[in-house]
């Protein structure tokens, strides 16, 4: 926006400013909502094409609007019920049982063989071991490995079948759950994993780089390894938007701190007044001034045009809450105090679109976008005909 533009703002600023001050002075707000609309109708009949832009919200106010990212999503991985993901290991388990059974049977008869012999040799005082003893040492020895071989095979297959029933369908699961099917420890089942995929009875098995996930589909390990690219680059573009960002300058702190402090006084008059509908104004207000705060952060070079628009927005909106939260506290309600009451009301919704509309266009540079957060604030504009047409259909009998 342009100094003569801004220029324009500010004397509108001033103007409307200048009305609240004299409303509040005199306790007076009688038409005081009809009087900020005349103000700001002639402003757009005499104001240059970007004041009425911004205060009509025309095509460039549109054009400026801030459309947020659409935010970095992990894409749903669909189960592959028809696809042949996993060996069948009934064999394997069936063999594991009979090496097991034929070891334990082995090891036990050569085991009470060397047992017998030894009692012989006792028996009639032969020293040394004997060929037979050898003999039965070396089967007794093979019988104890078939018996833990077989009884590992065993086991294993049946918790293959466990981890294949805790995907329940899926082609991904955590190790953690897979570790509470199994009741092994996650480092046990860390291992047993990679070794059933290397005997390659997950047919298309694979482990996350963190090694906290089994994949079962070279589908899903696609998937899973472009999303990884996907978080690196964007990783990448935020550290070089994060280093084109400008410099926040002690100035533009400075109003900063300034507009949060105008920001905790609206919030105090809103905790002051009990009203529910001036509340939502007010709620409205206060989602407002943090939205355009939260991009004053990030855009620090438009804070000058923050600045101007702070000079006279929030003040008038303190000023008119306090003569509102005054008024409320009489403990008799009389019809002048009501009268002025509901004239605030129907002002503060007109001045929150009026500068809505302005600071949107001040910060159309950086794409601000104050109205995306402001649901209750749109519910209101919507009622009085606001949303779609712009100012000209402001309040009946409007500008």
């Amino acid at each position: 926006m342009g100094n003569n533009s801004m220029n324009e703002l500010e004397e509108f600023g001033r103007k409307v400013s200048d009305i609240v001050d004299s409303a509040v002075n005199s306790s007076d707000f009688r038409q005081l909502n009809e009087t900020i609309s005349r103000t700001i109708e002639k402003a757009i009949d005499t104001g240059s094409e970007a004041l009425k832009d911004a205060l009509t919200g025309g095509d460039a106010y549109k054009k400026n609007r801030y459309v947020p990212p659409e935010e970095f999503r992990k894409p749903r991985v669909k189960p592959e019920p028809q696809k042949q993901l996993y060996a069948q290991v009934g064999g394997d388990r069936a063999m594991g049982g009979f090496l097991a059974a034929g070891g334990g049977i082995l090891a036990f008869g050569t085991g009470l063989g060397i047992i017998t012999s030894g009692l012989f040799q006792a028996m009639f005082s032969q020293g040394g071991i004997s060929p037979l003893q050898v003999f039965l040492a070396i089967f007794f020895a093979g019988g104890c490995g078939l018996l833990a071989y077989g009884s590992r095979l065993f086991g294993k297959a049946g918790r293959f079948k466990k981890y294949v029933k805790a995907m329940e369908g899926k082609t991904y699961c955590d190790m953690d759950k897979l570790a509470k099917a199994a009741a092994k420890p996650v480092t046990y089942v860390r291992k047993d994993v990679k070794s059933m995929i290397t005997k390659g009875w997950f047919l298309e098995g694979h482990i996350d780089d963190e090694e906290k996930t089994l994949i079962t589909s070279d589908e899903t390990f696609k998937q899973y390894e472009e999303l990884k690219q996907e978080q690196e680059e964007k990783k990448r573009r935020d550290a070089i938007e994060n280093a084109k960002k400008p410099v926040m300058t002690p100035q533009a702190q400075e109003v900063i701190d300034k507009g949060n402090e105008y920001l905790r006084e609206i919030h105090a008059c809103n905790e002051a007044i009990p009203g529910e509908e001036i509340s939502e104004q007010i709620t409205g207000i206060e989602n407002l001034v943090a939205t355009i705060l939260t991009r004053a952060e990030e855009h620090p070079q438009s804070v000058d045009n923050l600045k101007k628009m702070m000079n006279y927005y929030l003040p008038m909106t303190i000023k008119l809450l306090k003569a509102y939260e005054e008024m409320d506290r009489q403990p008799v309600q009389g019809e002048n105090i009501q009268n002025s009451k509901r004239e605030i009301e129907e002002t503060l919704t007109t001045l929150n679109l009026a500068f809505e509309k302005l600071l949107d266009s001040s910060f159309g540079d950086t794409a601000l976008d104050v109205s995306s957060d402001i649901s209750v604030l749109n519910t209101l504009l919507a009622q009085e005909g606001l949303k779609d047409d712009g100012l000209h259909a402001a309040t009946r009998g409007g500008f």
